[in-house]
């Protein structure tokens, strides 16, 4: 079995990384750890030299594979087959076309859980995965909760 993990790099995504973990060990699933580089938006309002957008880009996407292979080395560590991938392009249909190209079964991707309007202004990756899946897709909840 197959199962695509997908990961923003953000605090959020160990969170996801251990729930994946846990259904790997429970299935002997192999995980595919996705980060995906969303493309940068042009500069606006001032010029800088395609060598150096290049590099820097270059430099970023080096950075954050290598994080992303962090989370891969914990997993093998633990005698999970896992592999690291970093893609660039639209989070939501970058996440299915890889999910459809490996044959993965399940999706596993975190929430932050911004609420109702955050998602309706700016959208939520999560909900946009579990529309278009044809795939079963495990949410996982990554929001701290204060007691209050």
């Amino acid at each position: 079995m197959n199962i695509l993990v997908a990961i923003d790099l953000s605090a959020a995504s160990s969170k996801v990384i251990a729930a994946a973990r846990r259904v790997a060990e429970m299935s002997g699933a192999q995980l595919y750890v996705l980060h995906v580089a969303e493309p940068e938006a042009d500069f606006i309002g001032y010029e800088a030299g395609p060598e150096v957008l290049r590099r820097q880009e270059a430099q970023d996407y080096q950075r954050e594979h290598a994080e992303v292979k962090q989370h891969v080395a914990s997993l093998t560590a633990a005698g999970i087959k896992a592999q690291a991938m970093l893609v660039e392009g639209p989070m939501a249909k970058t996440v299915l076309s890889e999910a459809e190209r490996l044959g993965a079964e399940w999706i596993v991707v975190g929430s932050h859980g911004h609420g109702a309007v955050y998602d309706m202004l700016v959208g939520s990756h999560s909900a946009s995965l579990m529309r278009k899946s044809p795939v079963p897709v495990l949410v996982v909840p990554t929001r701290v909760c204060v007691p209050g």
